[in-house]
């Protein structure tokens, strides 16, 4: 049987449309929500397929249970737990957004350092681990391949091997591995030494 979520979420600063960290914190959230008895979770997989701009519900389903997949879904995710894979879809709804909340990505920049396609952070921002990835993937494509007015680096895809832990967030590397064309990009992520997975960008408009 799916689970239904109705979720409030706020935008970021400026920005007209909510954002993958958001998405990823929810997700796993409800998650651990739904349980199961082992509730230890693996991988973790988002596919965004269109940005967001209205409040969102989240269907999932219950652990080792299929999710009847929907065309109306903007994203879709994926988590491995010991009790099963657990899928949700994220619809976006016909309710406004109404709060904005702040997010300071310079107190992150301050902390990398750009050599070549790899883009390093070490310290402590106050950020979180899922705010600390997206804002150097943005960071290393923004300083590699400027995108012309009007466009953004936008997140498509993030794939996990492991749940991001807290003491990721004082020490992270993100290195562009893979280009196909101008526009699509494939980012290694490794976070307290070792490997935890990639992010995949696209330029497009938000």
């Amino acid at each position: 049987m799916a689970r239904t979520f109705d979720l409030d979420l706020s935008f970021r600063e400026s920005r007209q449309y909510l954002h993958t960290t958001d998405l990823y914190d929810n997700f796993l959230s409800c998650v651990a929500q739904i349980g199961g008895p082992d509730n230890d979770v693996s991988t973790i997989r988002l596919i965004i397929r269109k940005v967001m701009h209205k409040q969102v519900r989240l269907i999932m389903s219950e652990p080792g249970e299929r999710l009847d997949r929907h065309s109306e879904y903007s994203v879709d995710c994926v988590a491995q737990t010991g009790s099963g894979e657990i899928q949700g879809g994220f619809l976006e709804t016909d309710q406004e957004v109404a709060r904005r909340v702040s997010y300071d990505e310079e107190a992150i920049h301050a902390l990398t350092v750009i050599n070549g396609e790899t883009i390093s952070y070490s310290g402590n921002s106050g950020a979180s681990p899922i705010e600390v990835c997206t804002c150097l993937a943005v960071r290393l494509h923004n300083h590699l391949h400027a995108p012309s007015a009007g466009q953004k680096w936008l997140d498509t895809r993030v794939e996990f091997s492991r749940p991001l832990q807290p003491e990721d967030a004082r020490s992270m590397t993100l290195t562009l591995d893979r280009r196909v064309g101008t526009s699509l990009t494939r980012s290694v992520i490794h976070a307290s030494g070792t490997f935890v997975g990639h992010i995949y960008f696209t330029l497009g408009t938000p």
